[in-house]
């Protein structure tokens, strides 16, 4: 048990002042589409009208950042009547100096007050990231890491307790502190279940760069060998997603990568599709279109590790269930809080004790 006790308190003590920032930063990303709308920074087109030809919207981009390479082609769900088009500048290095450029699907034109920065822009890279790039969104997987052994070794811990006192017990007759340690162990043992999806989604989405990356390497490079030469004319961007759609007839596109970037090859254009409800909204279905002729090369399953990193994504921020959920993501947000606060109180005002007392009255 004394091993399990110095792994709980170690681990939660390394991991809390991240945690607390990802818990604070995180719960207004809960609601991050209606704070933007509410501010007047959600963009939206004329969603009920016939949608322009992709290669009239694609001309527009190229006519507002002549000198940028178009990465990435994509339908928001929270954004009707817009496409957003991601755009590398000429001196990108990654794909993270890449710019967004919303296009109003109707009328081709850049949706007017859509380049102002969102507020909430600076919550998602200082959640993301700590505000340091790609070496930030590493490094949070390192108190991913230690909330999720902190949580297990926690289990261990408070299980020989709950099974002499009671699960879930807050003993009212006992010393402050350990009305706060029971009351610690007891908010930490509801929201479990929670905190281990929250933690585990979040280190894998630290780590998706990698996993997209490895994909492309292992997987999507040996389609640019099939694929005729890039250069020269190419397809249009219509007859591209024309010919991947009828692939997967009840399919709705969800985004296309050019040539180049990290979810294509050097010489096709990856179309990304997405199903009509459920998972399958999530779990999208790539169709490689050769650029030059505008054929599928292939329609390959997206592996299993890419299709749980996206479902992780939305699972992290309860985007499955709508208003709901998002209330109840929030209200455990504010638990965990709550349970992180208590740990540090307990560890730095308990004063010293006695190694029995110690391993009897840890946080768990």
């Amino acid at each position: 048990m004394r091993f399990w006790v110095w792994t709980h308190k170690w681990s939660s003590l390394v991991c809390t002042a991240f945690l607390l920032v990802l818990c604070v930063t995180g719960l207004p990303l809960i609601f991050r589409g209606e704070i933007d709308h509410a501010l007047g920074y959600g963009a939206s087109g004329s969603a009920a009208a016939k949608s322009a030809p992709l290669a009239a919207i694609e001309a527009a981009a190229r006519a507002e950042r002549p000198t940028g390479s178009i990465q990435f082609l994509v339908w928001e769900p929270d954004k009707p009547g817009v496409i957003t088009l991601s755009i590398a500048p000429a001196d990108a290095k990654t794909f993270h100096d890449n710019e967004n450029l919303l296009i109003d699907a109707a009328t081709a034109k850049p949706v007017a007050g859509a380049g102002k920065a969102s507020p909430t822009q600076w919550l998602v890279d200082l959640h993301a990231s700590l505000l340091l790039g790609p070496i930030g969104a590493l490094l949070l997987g390192l108190p991913a890491l230690l909330l999720i052994v902190a949580l297990v070794s926690g289990v261990v811990i408070y299980g020989p307790f709950a099974r002499k006192a009671g699960f879930a017990m807050v003993r009212k007759d006992r010393s402050r502190r350990t009305i706060w340690l029971d009351a610690h162990n007891m908010l930490g043992v509801v929201i479990l279940a929670w905190t281990l999806v929250v933690g585990a989604t979040g280190l894998i989405n630290t780590w998706g760069e990698y996993v997209i990356r490895f994909w492309q390497m292992s997987e999507l490079s040996r389609y640019s060998a099939v694929g005729g030469s890039p250069a020269g004319p190419v397809a249009s961007i219509d007859q591209i997603v024309d010919v991947a759609r009828a692939r997967y007839p009840a399919f709705e596109p969800y985004f296309v990568a050019y040539p180049g970037s990290i979810m294509a090859g050097e010489s096709f254009h990856a179309v990304y599709l997405r199903g009509p409800q459920g998972l399958e909204e999530h779990i999208f279905k790539p169709v490689l279109v050769e650029s030059a002729t505008g054929r599928v090369l292939a329609a390959p399953e997206a592996p299993w590790y890419v299709s749980i990193l996206a479902l992780s994504q939305p699972l992290h921020f309860g985007d499955y269930g709508g208003a709901p959920l998002k209330v109840l993501w929030a209200l455990l947000d504010l638990v965990t809080i709550a349970v992180l606060a208590s740990g540090l109180r307990l560890t730095f005002s308990g004063g010293r004790k006695a190694t029995g007392a110690a391993l009897s009255e840890e946080p768990a």
